[in-house]
Formats: C-alpha cells, sequence, structure tokens
C-alpha cells in the first residue's frame, strides 16, 4: 500500500512527484537549487548537461542565449506542446537581444521550431513583448501572442499541432492560433532549454521550470498542468504566475 499526501512538497521530501499529464511526457524540469538538479530531467530520471554556465538561483535559472542552455536531449516530434513558467530580462528590440524558451530552429536550412520573444505590435516599448512560437512548414511560420508585462513571471504555452500552432498565456487567458500549411520540416538538432539551436538568437530568460510533451495536449490538459504548476509548485519558490 501507498500513501501519497494531497499537496505535499514532494520535492522537498524526495518522494515521487506524479505529473497531472503523463502520456507523452518529454521532459519535465526543475530548473533551479544548483546544476545537478538543473541536468535531471525528473520525467524519467536521465541527465541533461549545461552549456555555458547559465546562472542558477534558488528558484529559477537565468539563460543568456545563444552560449547559455540546458540540452535535455529532445528530439522534435510532429505534434509537440511546450510548457514554461519564464520572464524576459532582455528587451527583445532584435533577434540579437530576443530571449528563447526553447527550440532547434535554424534557417539555413530552414527547419525545426522556437519558442521566444521579440519586438511588441506597434513598437510598443519593453516590457511589452510578443511570445512567438516558430515552426518551420514551407516557411517559417510565427504564432504571436502580445504581451503586456514579459518581465513578470507567467505561465505559457506553445502547441503545434496538425495545421495550426497555438500560444497560450495562462496566467492572464489570452491565446492565439496561427494556421500553416504543409508538413513540418523538423530538425534532427535535439532542443535546447533556455536558448536555440541558431546563433542569431541572443536574448536573456528567467525560466522557473517546465515540461515539454511529444503531442498536443488539449485544453483539460493544459489546465491541469498549468495549475499544478501554478498551485503546488512554485509556490514554494515564491513564484506566482
Amino acid at each position: 500500500m501507498r500513501l501519497i499526501v494531497r499537496d505535499a512538497d514532494t520535492e522537498a521530501t524526495a518522494r515521487e512527484i506524479v505529473p497531472p499529464v503523463a502520456d507523452d511526457l518529454l521532459w519535465w524540469g526543475f530548473l533551479n537549487t544548483d546544476d545537478d538538479k538543473v541536468e535531471r530531467n525528473f520525467s524519467d530520471g536521465s541527465l541533461g548537461s549545461l552549456a555555458g554556465a547559465p546562472t542558477v538561483e534558488s528558484g529559477y535559472t537565468t539563460f543568456d542565449a545563444p552560449a547559455q542552455y540546458l540540452s535535455a536531449a529532445i528530439a522534435e516530434t510532429d505534434y509537440m506542446t511546450f510548457c514554461f513558467a519564464m520572464k524576459a530580462v532582455s528587451d527583445p528590440a532584435s533577434t540579437a537581444t530576443a530571449p528563447v524558451a526553447a527550440g532547434n530552429y535554424v534557417s539555413s536550412p530552414l527547419k525545426g521550431l522556437m519558442m521566444w520573444f521579440t519586438a511588441a505590435a506597434g513598437g510598443s516599448p519593453f516590457p511589452a513583448a510578443a511570445l512567438r512560437f516558430t515552426v518551420v512548414t514551407d516557411s517559417a511560420n510565427q504564432c504571436a501572442l502580445q504581451v503586456t508585462d514579459a518581465d513578470e513571471w507567467k505561465f505559457y504555452i506553445g502547441v503545434a499541432r496538425s495545421g495550426a500552432v497555438d500560444l497560450y498565456n495562462m496566467t492572464d487567458g489570452t491565446s492565439a492560433t496561427l494556421v500553416t500549411t504543409g508538413a513540418r520540416a523538423k530538425n534532427t538538432d535535439r532542443i535546447r532549454i533556455g536558448a536555440g539551436v541558431s546563433q542569431s538568437f541572443g536574448g536573456t530568460m528567467d525560466i522557473a521550470g517546465g515540461c515539454i510533451y511529444g503531442r498536443a495536449l488539449d485544453e483539460d490538459e493544459r489546465s491541469a498542468v498549468y495549475t499544478y504548476w501554478k498551485d503546488t509548485y512554485l509556490p514554494s519558490k515564491s513564484i506566482t504566475v
């Protein structure tokens, strides 16, 4: 018989953490405390590797792309869901200062996908920004979601699915969808956390944690993932999303 204590801080007591959605979970990461913890994929116990010595704090890790990132050996799949608690640090006025959540996008040859911040529509000054989820089919498809305060902690979800890309700001309930055509041009390079493969994107991002799935999560599943991070885990790090 097992006793599972509801709402217990299982991370602190070294007992199991049960993800709210487990099917096709590729990576689950708590990005804080020390390098060993940041490198661990809690979905299967495997270890990734940190590049460029990102700054690991008690509640989050600061990644300064493109040199600083976590490589967790995650392969790009036909359908994917990215989920991250994060905030932009640098002003994404250009790609050289555009913070990256995760991805493996490259422009030559054009392939891969990436979640990142770019300048807000209409030239609004930072902290206004646009969260983008870029996927490649016959071209680079840029689903964009406007964020008024990108420098504050929020929980974002990006979904790459058949014929469309979706972005969700779970914190304030806004969303955006972009219809795509053609088959995905996937990149065999493994997905990086905190930076992309392209050297053109060089911004700074704070990431407290997140998860990546090899399929498109539905509305109930997205809500369950967000609720876990918002109500169960992030409060232990004094982070509100």
